[in-house]
């Protein structure tokens, strides 16, 4: 299994072009094999074909993005202009990773679900796997089920990239929703804490230094064959970079400890 960084952790270091290229030496020397994308800084400006050619000369996989657009342009399929990049850039995965709260209606919900058979479409037509990345109102009571549940169902190929702190915030087992999912399981996000507060006041640390149950996510993810690990701090104590390097010594430890 191999480990990748959501590069949201560490976004302060890549508001411009210099900096993604130098965040991205950066990680790769830290033993990281690949990065997911967020739509943020740099991405999105800089030459999807020199991003391409610069993420092979550091030695990384280009896992996907997380595309941060207003619900009515996914809704609309106002999707070429971005799906076309990410291609460019040789992109894998292409995620919705967040909804504003004031999008959060059942009604909204509702054409969603509806939509996502053409959002998998068309992602395909882009050589590209679409995903869904959760947060806590997915977990919410939704049909006869839970939201993220009726998202996984929504069509064949669906895949849920399951972050497993927000799924334990919520105060659902992480490895048993990775169960639940099976084979609608895409990826595997990992963030680490000391203590619980509300959602908007979370204070993340670098994985393998706080309390989350990671060793079980992460030997559960080993039995599933997960290609990838992601590492995700939505905020850091330290510097971005170093909780990186913290965070990926922390990842190998418990890797260590799934396979045993």
């Amino acid at each position: 299994m191999k480990i990748g960084i959501q590069l949201y952790s560490c976004r302060d270091k890549i508001m411009d072009k210099d900096g993604l290229c130098k965040t991205l030496e950066t990680l790769a020397g830290m033993g990281y094999a690949g990065v997911e994308f967020v739509s943020q800084g740099a991405y999105g400006v800089m030459d999807p074909e020199k991003l391409r050619k610069q993420l092979a000369a550091c030695g990384l996989e280009a896992i996907g993005v997380h595309m941060h657009l207003p619900l009515q342009r996914w809704l609309a399929d106002d999707l070429e202009d971005v799906l076309n990049y990410a291609r460019k850039a040789g992109l894998h995965t292409f995620t919705l990773p967040w909804l504003a709260e004031e999008d959060r209606t059942v009604q909204n919900f509702e054409r969603i679900i509806q939509k996502i058979p053409d959002w998998i479409r068309l992602c395909r037509r882009y050589g590209m796997e679409f995903l869904w990345h959760n947060h806590d109102f997915e977990m919410a009571a939704y049909g006869e089920g839970i939201l993220l549940e009726a998202i996984a169902d929504a069509a064949p190929g669906m895949k849920i990239e399951l972050d497993t702190f927000w799924t334990h915030f919520t105060g659902k087992d992480p490895c048993g929703m990775m169960d639940d999912l099976g084979d609608r399981l895409g990826l595997v996000h990992v963030k680490d804490y000391h203590t619980l507060a509300p959602f908007y006041e979370m204070k993340f640390d670098a994985v393998g230094t706080g309390i989350m149950d990671n060793a079980s996510v992460i030997r559960k993810a080993v039995r599933m064959n997960q290609e990838w690990i992601i590492v995700e701090q939505d905020n850091s104590p330290v510097d971005t970079l170093e909780s990186a390097r913290i965070s990926i010594e922390g990842v190998r430890r418990l890797m260590e400890q799934g396979v045993q």
